[in-house]
């Protein structure tokens, strides 16, 4: 596997929006299930349908780099390499998964 550019890496790192908590889906996730988060999020968020521009950008972003195989694998390596993870951000994505689920 080819690794990130500098910048990439960067940017990567220096990003606070978890790719995953913004589509609503665990980072083992399938692409079929990655679509679907993605749709159900996009029709919610259209401008078009006076949704937020700035959400339905970020959504159609994470969907972008999370449905493409090689950009997955590249922003799942930088996540590995961020030296501080959000514990409290992910304890809470983990609590409503599991709530959502009852």
């Amino acid at each position: 596997m080819r690794a990130l550019s500098n910048s990439a890496t960067h940017v990567l790192r220096k990003t606070t929006i978890n790719l995953y908590q913004t589509l609503g889906v665990m980072p083992n996730a399938r692409f079929d299930e990655i679509k679907a988060a993605f749709r159900k999020l996009a029709v919610q968020h259209h401008p078009d349908k006076g949704g937020d521009p700035l959400l339905f950008t970020t959504v159609q972003q994470a969907f972008s780099i999370l449905s493409d195989a090689k950009k997955r694998a590249e922003y799942d390596m930088s996540l590995k390499q961020r030296p501080v993870h959000d514990i409290v951000e992910s304890a809470k994505h983990i609590t409503r998964e599991y709530l959502s689920n009852l």
